[in-house]
């Protein structure tokens, strides 16, 4: 167990004028230097124990902290009152929990040895300072709030809580004697020092001479005076209030050079540094003693226009407007300033990072619509909440379609509306990605928007990329929903010939596996549109396959996923600097500007606004009207090289059985045939299935269970629930043990379970999750209308019976559109049943139960199948 540690974070302490606590995990251990050695993890005050405080402790320190519901600002940070603060240290001095750190400038945590507290008067305060030695050479903390002061030295921490000036005199590192009478007489002055900034440029930085205007009269910062005469009265200099304009100074970056002199390194942020003095009571002048004015005398306001975005600005001084447009000369040098009306105002630095995205138009700044992100970050500098007309550059209802009419009459509305996005982004090029959720047809609007005559009378080639599980479905949906579209599979072996053959105007599918291999081959092909399905399969933009897909060229790319990204802007990033190269910036500013979305919610805010053009993404319950009540698709996928010689070798011998055999050994020729059926229909379930000795090649690979796991991986990522039927028990086992690595919720049926109802209800209340159920134990009695997706893992020969599975969620007080999917593997035994089913018109087929009752499919149609 881990002893909980309190740091105070004097440096936010400083920063936010209220005191900022922090707590972490981590083990102690006393080190020379006094400072915490070891990892540290952040952790909020919820944890039940700690081994260096009782459960007593813990919870009385629980309740000084979490005074009220805005006590916690993050995870593990807590800002506290000055007077809860007082007793929190009074506890963890009476009670000797000397854990306490502070972390100061180096960002280092200093232990804490002693705490001396007061709220008495300055007296004994100056008594206890007096025993430690302050110097120049010797630095410290101190920091100074609204009704109490903080100084951390040598170890020791010093709190005092009530407004007692003399402490004052210590904040700079310098021992001042100043008598009570004359603080008193500092209090009465009437007359306040206002500091006089006066700033120029020398060489590549800035310098800063600083005065206090006492009436009238200006008083070098570093004047050893003490009054100052005016018409005969005589008036204390207010130290005190001089050195916090100082302290001010200090904190917006400029540092003492020497004598009355402040100097500034950094000179792009000069204008936020102004801005913050003038803010603070700082008067500023510029090299010839013009007037600096604040920042906020220059209102912007960003509109889209068709094919850009105009920024407007007007710079506002008194009754009189000017336009910053044409105050700015875009091609000529940088510069940090304007001067207008004889006064000066410092530009943000962020219009002079932008030049080269920004023109000039009359009296406006253009933005191409393509510099989106350079777009919000002037938004986010300028403080622009709105950007007039932005809903125009999403909206695609103006896009004409030319579709074939028969896909037309298919497509719903909300999958018409998605073609024309895609057109839309396809004439911007503009790469986006359709993460439509599982069911709503990604690859159907996909399909037809490569049927659009735009794209299909364009010459060059589409690129189509799959997992491999995927691969002859796509061959087969595009075939029946766009016969007249010239299909190229590349993949498998011949790749050199295939490649070679490969014409214009035609679409090309390929897998990821294949791009990885043969990225140098490809790359060299002229792509219209790239199309990547399933796109969160390079999510890492540091993997082999990322950074082949990455080096496609493209007019257009589009990524399908169900899940398009959760919280992570790592992924995020990956996925749009993929479909829109360079677009969203570098990896390194992305993460550093929205690492903290979950904390920050106006970065969260600008980055949904970002994002948005890009994304198009609709739930079931959006587009609820438009949907079938009951939606059945049969997927179909191939099988592993491995798993295909497998598959062939025990076919090859059960038709050499089947040949040899006499036909008067009906019996034992029904029992080979089912045995045989049996065995084939395992092969493509997974090849794990088999016994043993059958294995004959050793595969453990199946294509059919990678594309299950797809399934899965798009159901869980949405929070869904779904049923999974399967004939084989042991197929189950391997989903479960798949499961289990992935730590879902699910649950398990098969005959010999049974607690059957507690498990269906245990389901049914459950919020996500899988059930996992053979196809026979979960034919009849069960209810299971909370779940809205089936998947039938390998096809039963009795239609009647995949019904009856399915109609378990299907059923009397489902609510919610329902999407069953069959898993079915091309070139075998599965696909061959389906096409026989199909043209029997069968009703209720039970051969394998009753093979003495004549029925629609017979055995000589199943010798065929296995003979043809």
């Amino acid at each position: 167990m881990n002893d909980l540690v309190m740091s105070i974070n004097l440096n936010e302490t400083l920063k936010n004028n209220v005191l900022i606590v922090e707590f972490f995990l981590g083990k102690i251990k006393y080190i020379k230097n006094k400072t915490f050695s070891g990892p540290l993890r952040k952790i909020s005050l919820d944890i039940s124990e700690s081994s260096n405080l009782t459960n007593e402790q813990l919870i009385r320190l629980k309740n000084l902290i979490v005074h009220d519901d805005d006590a916690q600002i993050s995870k593990n940070k807590y800002a506290l009152d000055q007077g809860q603060f007082y007793k929190v240290l009074e506890f963890i001095k009476e009670n000797g929990l000397l854990n306490l750190y502070c972390i100061s400038k180096d960002k280092k945590h200093h232990l804490v040895e002693d705490i001396i507290l007061s709220n008495a008067n300055s007296r004994r305060i100056m008594e206890q300072l007096e025993n430690y030695t302050f110097s120049k050479t010797n630095e410290y903390v101190y920091v100074k709030l609204v009704s109490s002061e903080i100084v951390y030295r040598e170890n020791k921490l010093f709190y005092r809580l009530n407004k007692i000036a003399p402490v004052e005199a210590f904040h700079r590192g310098i021992k001042r004697e100043i008598a009570v009478d004359k603080v008193k007489a500092i209090e009465l002055s009437k007359i306040q020092p206002n500091p006089h900034a006066y700033i120029y440029k020398e060489e590549n930085k800035y310098l800063l001479n600083l005065f206090f205007d006492y009436n009238g009269i200006e008083i070098p910062s570093n004047s050893k005076i003490e009054f100052i005469r005016d018409d005969n009265e005589q008036y204390f200099r207010d130290i005190n209030k001089e050195d916090k304009k100082i302290r001010i100074l200090e904190e917006c970056g400029w540092k003492r050079a020497k004598m009355n002199i402040f100097s500034r390194d950094n000179i792009w942020s000069i204008q936020v540094s102004v801005d913050k003095l003038i803010e603070n009571g700082f008067t500023v002048f510029w090299e010839n003693e013009k007037p600096v004015l604040h920042s906020s005398n220059i209102q912007y306001s960003i509109s889209y226009n068709i094919n850009w975005f105009e920024l407007e600005s007007t710079i506002n001084i008194g009754d009189n407007s000017y336009n910053l447009a044409d105050s700015i000369d875009l091609k000529k040098r940088k510069r940090q300033y304007i001067e207008v009306d004889d006064k000066v105002i410092f530009l943000p630095e962020i219009l002079n990072k932008n030049k080269l995205t920004l023109s000039n138009q009359q009296d406006k700044f253009i933005i191409s619509k393509h510099n989106i992100r350079q777009l919000f970050d002037l938004s986010e500098e300028l403080n622009i909440e709105k950007i007039d007309g932005y809903e125009k550059f999403i909206a695609y209802d103006s896009i004409d379609i030319d579709v074939p009419a028969y896909l037309i009459n298919l497509l719903r509305d909300y999958q018409i509306d998605g073609v024309k996005w895609l057109k839309y982004l396809y004439k911007n090029s503009f790469g986006g990605c359709l993460g439509d959720d599982m069911g709503l047809g990604k690859t159907l609007q996909v399909i037809s928007f490569l049927s659009e005559q735009e794209i299909m009378s364009n010459s060059l080639i589409n690129l189509v990329v799959v997992p491999k599980s995927l691969l002859f479905n796509w061959e087969r949906e595009i075939r029946r929903f766009s016969p007249e579209m010239k299909v190229i599979m590349y993949h498998g072996d011949n790749r050199n010939s295939i490649i070679k053959n490969i014409q214009r105007n035609c679409t090309v599918l390929t897998t990821y596996g294949t791009i990885l291999n043969d990225i140098e081959k490809i790359r060299g092909l002229n792509i219209n549109c790239l199309i990547l399905d399933e796109v969160q399969y390079i999510k890492n933009s540091v993997s082999k396959t990322y950074k082949a897909i990455s080096k496609l060229s493209a007019r257009i790319k589009i990524g399908l996923s169900g899940t398009p990204f959760e919280n992570n802007v790592t992924e995020l990033w990956a996925l749009m600097n993929v479909l829109n190269p360079g677009l969203f910036g570098s990896k390194k500013d992305f993460i550093k500007k929205y690492s903290d979305i979950n904390d920050n919610k106006k970065a969260l805010i600008q980055l949904k606004k970002m994002i948005k053009p890009f994304i198009l993404r609709r739930k079931k319950l959006e587009v609820l009207p438009n949907l079938p009540e009951k939606f059945e698709q049969e997927i179909y996928c191939d099988m592993t090289h491995q798993q295909k010689e497998l598959y062939d070798s025990i076919l090859t011998k059960i038709r050499n059985e089947i040949n040899r055999l006499p036909t008067r050994y009906e019996i034992k020729d029904n029992a080979l045939i089912l045995e045989g059926l049996l065995y084939l229909r395992q092969i493509c379930c997974h090849p794990k299935l088999l016994r043993k000795e059958l294995n004959i090649n050793n595969c453990y690979e199946s294509e059919k269970f990678e594309l299950f796991k797809i399934k899965m991986e798009e159901i869980m990522n949405n929070k869904g629930k779904v049923v999974v039927f399967s004939q084989f028990t042991s197929m189950l086992k391997i989903m479960e043990k798949w499961i289990k690595q992935k730590k879902w919720n699910y649950f398990y049926l098969d005959g010999t379970v049974k607690n059957r109802q507690k498990i269906v209800e245990g389901f049914e209340k459950s919020n996500e999750g899988i059930f996992l159920i053979s196809l026979k134990a979960g034919g009849v009695g069960l209810n299971l209308v909370s779940s809205q997706y089936a998947i039938i893992y390998d096809p039963w020969w009795n239609p009647a019976v995949e019904d009856q599975a399915a109609d378990r969620i299907y059923r009397i007080g489902q609510t919610e559109n329902v999407f069953i999917y069959r898993f079915i593997t091309v070139d075998s035994i599965e696909e061959k049943i389906q096409e026989l089913k199909k043209v029997k018109n069968l009703i209720s087929l039970s051969i394998l139960d009753d093979l003495d009752k004549p029925k629609s499919i017979t055995i000589e149609d199943l010798k065929h199948i296995l003979t043809d």
